[in-house]
């Protein structure tokens, strides 16, 4: 047990890409550099022992330091958090780790240094004490390796976020795109000759019986129209909008099936200010009475239910199929698919469709997090 947790602490320290790893050596490698310049230039002779160790044990200590600082960061994901905390705790980290790795470099060095150090301190002051000598190492050491991971960790900070911005630019990008093609999509499916013949003519013919049911079919196609133009501009929505659209996407439905379409929606009316993505809820609706409800001679039945806990609700569309063959995912048109793009674009792992076929009825469900307009 205690091997196993050993290599998963292992194998998250050191899975850091090759990028990471060239930044590390290139950095260790110009610290030695500048050390070494140092040394040369300003080093007193007689502690070449004691500067070669103290440095070599520093610079390991410096390479392992950026493993471990990148390591707490995205632990404690410290990327989710505002600005002025990241810098807060991500200074906290460094002088934690700071602080163990000259530890450890004065419980190696010292040992076998202090009496030198001592003498040297002793030949300016003579009532100098090895605690005070031990303190000015440590001390002296802290700071300086306090300011070299502070570079470290801004330098990797200012390079993450670079590159969490690109990468949620290019995700809303991808977002932009899906939405469109759903708009697309949804227009194609309402704007297909047989679509249009049909509830035009209907409306035709409810003129000369119905004059006022008639401007009513024309106003609700309209607004299905300009809905599918409009929902696109915004990511979410609240949930009584898409509600009040499929209402009038089932208005005009009706003309054309009239009795073969039994339609319910039974919604918590607490849940009408949920967002949802724009056009999702009426798309699996779509879904439901093309491949579902007009395959069917007598008709079917189409239900819309939702159901709620404390961080998510589900949206659940059920429609009767027909016997003689079997209705799934893949024989649903690309409805499906574009829905799954876009809950993975807006929600990551914390959204999900499930479909199932089961007693003669296909159903699809939409689980996504709680949130309040």
């Amino acid at each position: 047990m205690q091997n196993s947790v050993n290599k998963l602490l292992s194998r998250s320290l050191f899975s850091a890409s090759w990028r990471f790893y060239a930044c590390q050596f290139a950095g260790v490698s110009l610290l030695i550099m500048i050390f070494s310049l140092l040394w040369f230039l300003f080093g007193d002779r007689g502690m070449v022992g004691l500067t070669v160790a103290a440095n070599s044990i520093w610079i390991v200590g410096f390479f392992f330091a950026g493993l471990v600082l990148r390591q707490r960061y995205h632990r404690y994901r410290l990327e989710g958090l505002g600005v002025s905390k990241q810098i807060l705790k991500g200074l906290l980290l460094v002088m934690i780790v700071s602080i163990i790795v000259v530890l450890i470099m004065a419980i190696l060095c010292l040992p076998f240094y202090l009496s030198d150090l001592l003498a040297i301190k002793q030949a300016d002051d003579p009532d100098a004490t090895s605690f005070q000598v031990i303190w000015k190492f440590i001390l002296a050491n802290w700071v300086q390796t306090n300011v070299y991971l502070a570079t470290w960790a801004a330098l990797y900070l200012g390079i993450t976020s670079s590159r969490r911005a690109k990468s949620a630019e290019l995700d809303n990008l991808k977002l932009q795109n899906s939405l469109k093609e759903a708009t697309l999509s949804s227009l194609s499916n309402q704007l297909n000759p047989h679509f249009l013949f049909n509830a035009l003519n209907n409306i035709r013919f409810m003129i000369l019986e119905d004059a006022r049911q008639a401007e009513a079919m024309l106003m609700s196609l309209s607004e299905v129209l300009r809905y599918s133009l409009e929902s696109s501009k915004q990511e979410t929505l609240p949930l009584q909008q898409e509600m009040a659209i499929i209402d009038r996407y089932i208005e005009i439905v009706r003309i054309q099936f009239e009795d073969r379409l039994r339609f319910s929606m039974t919604i918590d009316p607490s849940l009408n200010n949920q967002m949802v993505p724009p056009m999702i809820l009426q798309m699996l609706v779509e879904n439901s009475v093309k491949h579902g409800v007009e395959q069917i001679q007598n008709g079917g039945s189409v239900e819309v239910t939702a159901r709620q806990d404390a961080q998510s609700f589900t949206l659940t569309v059920c429609n009767d199929i027909p016997s003689s063959r079997s209705v799934g995912p893949d024989n649903t048109g690309i409805g499906l698919r574009n829905i799954r793009q876009r809950l993975q674009l807006l929600y990551g792992e914390s959204a999900s469709l499930v479909t199932s076929v089961a007693d003669g009825r296909f159903c699809a469900a939409i689980s996504l997090p709680r949130t309040v307009a």
